[in-house]
């Protein structure tokens, strides 16, 4: 009898780990995450080197992450990739063309 109860545990337990809201790190990992791919990305680091811009600011939105400087603000889209598996979230970034400010 306990085997059976085991054994029906298990099965209602291991399909809800294979769950997508399961791969996640806690949001302020997974956004850590996401910003150091952003400031280490080549699109990045070409418009700092363009506009000689020091330092950016990076808000977070619905899409992904605004990022504004004293010359430029660029829309980033974070895109997730569903894995079928536990553990980090997969993405890849989108950069939208940089808006010069005036």
């Amino acid at each position: 009898m306990n085997n059976l109860v085991v054994a029906g545990l298990l099965a209602t337990t291991i399909p809800a780990f294979s769950n997508e809201a399961y791969q996640a790190l806690a949001p302020e990992y997974q956004r850590q995450r996401e910003i150091e791919t952003i400031i280490s990305s080549e699109e990045f680091l070409e418009q700092q080197a363009l506009y000689n811009d020091p330092s950016a600011h990076i808000d977070l939105n619905p899409k992904g992450y605004m990022i504004e400087t004293e010359h430029y603000t660029m829309q980033v889209n974070v895109v997730y990739e569903p894995t079928g598996r536990i553990g980090p979230v997969q993405y890849h970034l989108e950069f939208d063309k940089p808006i010069a400010k005036n």
